[in-house]
């Protein structure tokens, strides 16, 4: 299926990224208990392999939750066309079949927290991130480990609307997702540093950060995506 990118500019109101965030807000209220109760079950979904031995469980939960959390893509398109969620509306879409693949996308912002993790503290940093061993690291050192990832994420982040909701290919998917962000940088730099903030934000208040802050960047990225992509 074709994709058409819009070029934006800054005198385009339309496209503009407060604009966005109006959207997202309104997006996000039609159905807040709905997207937050799922973000919750896909955190405690992944959450529960993390049972598993060290570091098996850990990646295994990593895994889980990237070919989780795409699924958010369908909740926030159903809430935007018919103002809510249904189970019943899932066989509306396919691509179901790719989200392992997907997964391999999806992860990469979590290698990139490792790769920072190890370049900050060596082999306490992979302790920190495979093993879950904090010792002597400080909520601070976590928190730039965590908003390491955001840059990676903003990338990738349009993959799962592209295979789930365009029915694309992963690569192709891909693809479009890293030449969206480029196309309109400009725009997508709010998006980045506040991608950034939340996931920094998430050892010191992970009710804030992760349940209501995130669903909400969630709206914002499926925004910003319904308003580039024809």
């Amino acid at each position: 299926m074709s994709t058409t990118i819009q070029t934006i500019s800054s005198t385009q109101d339309s496209n503009s990224f407060f604009h966005w965030y109006k959207l997202a807000f309104q997006l996000f209220r039609k159905a807040p208990f709905t997207m937050i109760g799922l973000s919750l079950a896909i955190m405690i979904i992944a959450g529960v392999f993390q049972i598993l031995p060290a570091p098996y469980g850990v990646v295994i939960s990593k895994i889980v939750g990237a070919m989780l959390i795409p699924l958010l893509w369908i909740v926030m398109d159903q809430v935007s066309e018919h103002g809510s969620f249904k189970i019943a509306s899932l066989k509306q879409y396919t691509g179901y079949v790719k989200l392992p693949l997907l997964a391999v996308v999806m992860i990469l912002p979590t290698i990139a927290q490792v790769v920072t993790a190890a370049i900050m503290l060596g082999e306490q940093g992979i302790d920190l991130i495979l093993f879950g061993i904090i010792a002597t690291t400080t909520a601070l050192q976590v928190a730039i480990i965590f908003a390491s990832a955001a840059p990676i994420m903003l990338i990738f982040m349009f993959a799962p609307a592209f295979v789930l909701l365009k029915q694309q290919r992963v690569i192709a998917a891909t693809k479009n997702s890293i030449k969206m962000v480029f196309k309109t940088f400009s725009f997508m730099l709010p998006i980045l540093l506040l991608n950034a903030f939340v996931s920094f934000l998430a050892p010191f208040t992970l009710a804030l950060s992760a349940i209501i802050l995130g669903p909400w960047l969630g709206c914002l990225t499926y925004v910003a995506y319904k308003e580039l992509c024809h």
